[in-house]
């Protein structure tokens, strides 16, 4: 290293290390694809890869410290940077980033498999959440919203373009809350976010997208109105 900084020499002295380590995060990105929990493959990749990445720097490291006269040379805060690396990079994995894929596929699951029988009100609000759009307790349109959400898949939006914004909550036996929208570049498709408000912060748990709730909103949403107008669209959330 020079001055601090780690020059191509410093990076040649370890390429066993290096090696064992790209090819650990390889081998467990692959695994990671197969068996991960998240409905994205690079998500599932990531998180292999990240795991396996301690695997590597062991197996590395004692590769390069086979030899002593290697060893000798080895720029040893070069190779303590990378082991500290592997290391919060799988912490960050272990803490963060399973317990998040879990609860967005259990909450996906909980919307794919909602029960109609044990919704007793959809509430559609604006996108801050104050103002009332509409309140649907009707047993028939109920149906057909969980109808609707059997079509439901994991998604991860990449620079989303939203026109149109809404907060949903499902009440029922289990409360369910979604931030749903429109967006310009997916003109048959819904997006949403599995979400949770307290207060003025939303917590995020992931995202799904449906072509069929997309149906439901146009219909049951933008083109309803209210047989007496300001019964709804006027009441706000306590």
């Amino acid at each position: 290293m020079y001055y601090g900084f780690i020059t191509f020499g410093d990076l040649v002295k370890i390429w066993r290390l290096l090696l064992a380590v790209v090819i650990c995060n390889l081998l467990g990105g692959l695994i990671g694809r197969l068996v991960g929990p998240h409905h994205s493959a690079f998500m599932n990749w990531w998180m292999g890869g990240a795991l396996a990445g301690p695997v590597g720097f062991v197996i590395g490291w004692r590769w390069q410290r086979a030899d002593d006269e290697r060893w000798r040379t080895t720029p040893k805060g070069l190779v303590a940077f990378l082991g500290l690396l592997a290391a919060a990079v799988a912490a960050m994995c272990v803490v963060f980033a399973i317990p998040d894929a879990h609860e967005t596929m259990r909450r996906l699951d909980r919307l794919t498999h909602l029960d109609a029988s044990t919704v007793r009100r959809i509430e559609v609000y604006d996108r801050y959440g104050s103002k009332l759009i509409r309140a649907v307790d009707e047993p028939a349109l109920i149906r057909e919203f969980t109808d609707a959400c059997r079509d439901a898949e994991g998604h991860m939006p990449n620079h989303p373009r939203y026109t149109q914004y809404w907060y949903v909550v499902v009440e029922g036996d289990r409360r369910q809350e979604y931030m749903c929208h429109f967006e310009r570049n997916r003109p048959t498709q819904l997006d949403g976010d599995f979400v949770h408000q307290q207060g003025n912060t939303t917590t995020y748990y992931g995202s799904f997208t449906s072509v069929r709730l997309r149906s439901w909103f146009e219909t049951h949403v933008l083109k309803w109105k209210p047989a007496s107008p300001g019964v709804e669209g006027e009441s706000t959330r306590e």
